[in-house]
């Protein structure tokens, strides 16, 4: 309530001095940051109110305008930064509670906030209606340039840059690659409303014709009514903007939360949308393959997002869908792919001291999936070993998933072991074995051990062991109704 109160101050109550508005401004962003705590908890409420009223302080007081009737000031370059950057924040909340993504509301709000934004510091900037621009103030803005009247004019602070841009527009892709229909819907208007936007228009746009085209805003007899929320049309169109580089690595960033997801109708036409988009032999902006170009910024999701549950979990059933579907065979199939080992280094990060079952048999299933490689050395002197410490998880449920699919490997590919193998009896001791049973960590070690003689796989034993009672007690994170709840809200 306090926080929607600020917002609805008239500008003299706002803005009597610049300090007054930076201690308002200061206050509201910090209040609106995901991490933000009333009271010592989160309160979802009051991040949204925050950000809600950061938008109508923006409105009321405006930049590089003076107002002598209400002795006001206006944002001025540093402050306007200060709010953009705020915006930009907010669309990374993606906290949860009993009630879902709640983080949602934030981000709706910032979506609205940081379109009000750019229109207000876009038109300070240029002047527009100073008429500092040049007689054609379509084509000069569309290029990003302004004319000498306006970069002279002190009054005229430049904020609004292309890099400012490509981060602008590339958020509002990323929400519309997401799983909620509400937030697709909403990121679809703002995005809409924005790139169409003649007077004056949004300079620094990279490849706007693409960008309209794909849209299907690209003719004033355009149906600007497209269903955002739909899954089924905005996801296609997103990933035809994809091959424009600047917004590659935000769309996937939002596709794989889609692909990975738990909403079956989602997850379909995100991962059809992606695969179709894998599959074109085409070359993109920076005349690079489609597949190396993916394969790097899925790796440098792994890297910026590590250990982080929301979005590693979809990340990893991602990169399983597209292999499984041959979307990655070329630069996996490479000698020395600069693929297939940092992928497989970033799962045996992921899966250290982790305790997701979810994450786990996810990390599990793609680990199995480089079996099937050309790379023999790291199957037999990496992968293997790797999956055979799965079968001595502290897990029981992690164990027994874990032989199950490496029999389901060996019993269609015979060529993931040597020939000298006694591959027969292995896959008979995957089996029938009690990997799930309650027992003692140096019997599991024999289990394992007898295994790796069987397909002739030379393993480490580790020096460090659980205690028995220690390992007997643990419990994995499917055991309670809590982490359903909080896997389905993600």
């Amino acid at each position: 309530g306090f926080a929607l109160a600020l917002g609805s101050l008239p500008s003299k109550l706002l803005a009597p001095s610049e300090e007054v508005l930076d201690s308002v401004l200061c206050c509201l962003c910090d209040t609106s940051r995901p991490d933000a705590r009333v009271g010592g908890e989160g309160d979802a409420e009051t991040r949204r109110n925050a950000v809600v009223s950061l938008s109508r302080v923006c409105e009321t007081v405006g930049m590089n305008k003076v107002n002598r009737e209400s002795k006001s000031v206006s944002m001025n370059q540093q402050q306007v930064t200060q709010v953009f950057e705020a915006f930009l924040l907010t669309l990374q909340d993606y906290n949860t509670d009993r009630r879902g993504d709640v983080g949602s509301w934030s981000r709706i709000a910032a979506m609205t906030g940081l379109e009000t934004l750019t229109s207000i510091a876009v038109r300070s900037t240029l002047d527009y209606s100073s008429g500092t621009l040049e007689q054609n103030p379509v084509s000069s803005v569309s290029s990003g340039e302004v004319n000498d009247a306006s970069t002279n004019n002190d009054r005229i602070e430049f904020v609004f840059d292309k890099k400012l841009c490509v981060r602008v527009i590339g958020a509002f892709l990323k929400q519309m690659s997401e799983k909620l229909d509400a937030v697709r819907a909403h990121a679809g208007d703002c995005l809409a409303r924005m790139v169409t936007e003649k007077d004056p228009p949004v300079p620094f746009i990279p490849n706007k014709p693409l960008l309209l085209e794909s849209l299907c805003l690209d003719s004033e007899e355009s149906d600007t009514c497209v269903r955002w929320s739909n899954a089924e049309v905005t996801f296609p169109m997103v990933m035809k903007i994809a091959t424009i580089d600047e917004f590659f690595p935000a769309i996937l960033s939002g596709m794989v939360v889609s692909v990975g997801g738990l909403t079956e109708r989602v997850t379909k036409y995100a991962s059809k949308a992606l695969i179709e988009w894998a599959r074109c032999r085409e070359l993109d902006d920076s005349s690079v393959r489609r597949d190396t170009k993916l394969g790097k910024a899925l790796l440098n999701t792994f890297i910026n997002h590590r250990k982080e549950a929301r979005v590693i979990l979809p990340l990893v059933k991602t990169v399983d869908v597209l292999i499984s579907h041959g979307c990655l065979d070329d630069i996996m199939s490479e000698p020395e792919s600069e693929f297939v080992g940092p992928l497989f280094q970033q799962l045996q990060i992921e899966a250290r001291k982790l305790s997701d079952i979810h994450r786990l048999f996810a990390i599990i299933n793609v680990s199995l999936a480089l079996l099937s490689t050309r790379h023999t050395e790291m199957k037999r002197c990496q992968v293997l070993p790797f999956l055979l410490d799965m079968l001595v998880h502290r897990f029981p449920r992690v164990r027994r998933f874990t032989a199950e699919q490496l029999y389901m490997h060996l019993l269609e590919d015979e060529s993931i072991v040597l020939k000298s193998a006694d591959l027969d009896e292995a896959m008979d001791y995957l089996v029938q074995a009690p990997w799930d049973a309650e027992m003692d960590q140096e019997s599991l070690f024999k289990m394992r051990k007898k295994t790796a003689d069987m397909i002739g796989v030379e393993i480490k034993e580790k020096a460090t062991k659980l205690p028995p009672k220690q390992m007997s007690a643990l419990k994995d994170d499917f055991d309670n109704y809590a982490s359903l709840v909080s896997e389905v809200a993600r």
